[in-house]
């Protein structure tokens, strides 16, 4: 029989409201489904930041003709960079003011506005971002026609800083949502007047093609550290999977003792 003296002060606690050796079988298999749900949870979460998302909101013309776009990021946790071009059609609308949103107020920023149509925007943080989502840019317009806008993210580009697991500064891959200002008529954002950016996603680096010999030999396949992409060999995928582990050796060790409940009740 398991001494309850040896177990954790989790156990203790159960151990006072239950009786019966049936029910401290049930108290294990509690502890380790709590266990199981704690492993898998920073897991899937981690699995989730390996892209930041930039996304521009849908905005109508207000009644004194201007409209606020706001450019937001999510899963930006430990972002210490980014930098990005904002495409809008200058004969539809006037670019107002620009400023940073609430997400980046503890770093430094900078925007050109010199060239009609293009706003170029960066931001660096030598902390990093401890918020994982908010806004990023707030873009006031004064409107010249009732027609609209699309406004584009463009060349976004966004870094992370991991100092814990040494891993330092490393490439981020975003994705994108494009909005703009609506129509007066239709409500809708009209579209680009130039072809949507498309942002970069990893990719794995091709295979090398062995030489044909006249007698094939038989070959063992290789891995090489070229060969795996980069999101799959980043500090959080390799944390993920360790998660991942515990998970399933928490579930084993349930099983384990629902089965030994059984026995010792028969």
């Amino acid at each position: 029989m398991r001494d309850p003296g040896s177990d954790t002060f989790l156990f203790h606690l159960i151990s006072n409201l239950e009786i019966g050796n049936g029910m401290k079988h049930r108290k294990h298999i509690i502890i380790y489904g709590v266990l199981l749900l704690l492993l898998l949870v920073p897991a899937f979460s981690a699995l989730g930041e390996e892209e930041i998302g930039i996304r521009v909101s849908n905005t109508p013309i207000g009644s004194d003709g201007r409209a606020a776009v706001t450019v937001s990021l999510t899963d930006c946790g430990g972002m210490d960079s980014v930098q990005f071009d904002i495409w809008y059609d200058a004969s539809a609308v006037m670019l107002v003011d620009a400023m940073p949103g609430e997400l980046l107020s503890g770093g430094t920023y900078a925007f050109n506005t010199d060239t009609p149509g293009t706003i170029r925007f960066a931001y660096a943080s030598a902390e990093g971002l401890k918020e994982g989502t908010g806004t990023a840019v707030i873009l006031t317009f004064a409107t010249l026609q009732d027609t609209g806008t699309a406004v584009l993210v463009t060349e976004a580009k966004a870094s992370r800083y991991d100092g814990e697991n040494g891993a330092g500064q490393y490439r981020a891959f975003v994705t994108v949502e494009n909005g703009g200002i609506t129509s007066a008529g239709s409500g809708l954002v009209p579209d680009a007047g130039i072809t949507p950016w498309i942002p970069e996603t990893p990719t794995p680096s091709p295979k090398p093609t062995p030489a044909p010999t006249e007698t094939p030999a038989e070959q063992t396949p290789q891995v090489t550290q070229e060969e795996i992409p980069e999101k799959t060999s980043s500090p959080i995928m390799r944390l993920a999977y360790l998660f991942g582990a515990l998970a399933v050796i928490a579930f084993a060790g349930a099983v384990w003792i629902l089965l030994s409940g059984r026995k010792e009740r028969n």
